[in-house]
């Protein structure tokens, strides 16, 4: 498990934390942990500091989610593995996304968002929607070099 901190609008990522864990825990044991001695730690050098976590859908658990949920000023984003419940909730923005994609004959991307709750979860979240209908030769690498 790693941290990274950014500052600003900077696309450097400073490593912060790194725990090796065995290859048999599930990604969110010892999260909790791990994100409430950061936080105290940015708190404390830089108290002004709009902490935002982002996370690999493998910590979507319920204990996290509430963690983060009752810390003040933290804004966080989790990457959510897909399900029947919300590939319903995007069907909409996929039928555009398709549109678009087949009158381009591009990788097309349209977000939304609606609420959701799993059935582990204590209450609704929001959740953002990624639509996305990839076209191959967008994936292609590009030749930049001159002739």
């Amino acid at each position: 498990m790693m941290g990274f901190v950014t500052f600003n609008n900077e696309a450097e990522q400073y490593l912060c934390a790194a725990v090796l864990r065995p290859g048999n825990v599930t990604a969110a044991a010892g999260a909790v942990g791990i994100l409430r001695r950061l936080m105290a730690l940015i708190r404390g050098s830089f108290p002004k500091a709009r902490i935002r976590v982002r996370l690999d859908g493998g910590f979507a658990n319920p204990e996290l989610l509430t963690f983060l949920d009752d810390e003040p000023g933290v804004e966080y984003v989790v990457a959510m593995a897909s399900n029947a419940v919300l590939n319903r909730k995007a069907e909409e923005a996929m039928q555009v996304a398709r549109l678009l994609a087949g009158l381009t004959d591009r990788t097309e991307h349209v977000y939304g968002e609606t609420r959701y709750a799993a059935g582990s979860w204590e209450r609704e979240r929001r959740v953002l929607i990624k639509a996305e209908v990839v076209r191959a030769e967008d994936k292609a690498p590009k030749d930049n070099r001159a002739s």
